[in-house]
């Protein structure tokens, strides 16, 4: 009985330590995608979007990200014509 203890606590920490390691390697990997993102737009491209696949606090975040970014850019669009307008 103490032995099929110990191997059910043994197993279950093994389990929880993977599911532990999943979550952080998905959540280390889509930080990253979302850094690369932010790369580009310090490059200068504003035509970059985040994935927003997901709808967790990430997945919130890269939306209001892409929204930030299609406002930004339709701004500068905007000037880039009356600009033209007025030459």
């Amino acid at each position: 009985a103490q032995i099929v203890h110990l191997v059910t606590t043994v197993c279950m920490v093994v389990v929880v330590a993977g599911l532990v390691a999943f979550m952080a390697w998905d959540l280390r990997t889509r930080m990253r995608a979302t850094r690369e993102v932010l790369l580009e737009v310090e490059r200068g491209n504003l035509t970059v979007r985040a994935d927003t696949s997901r709808t967790d606090e990430l997945g919130l975040l890269a939306s209001s990200l892409n929204s930030t970014l299609g406002e930004v850019g339709g701004l500068i669009h905007d000037v880039q014509r009356e600009a033209q307008d007025v030459a």
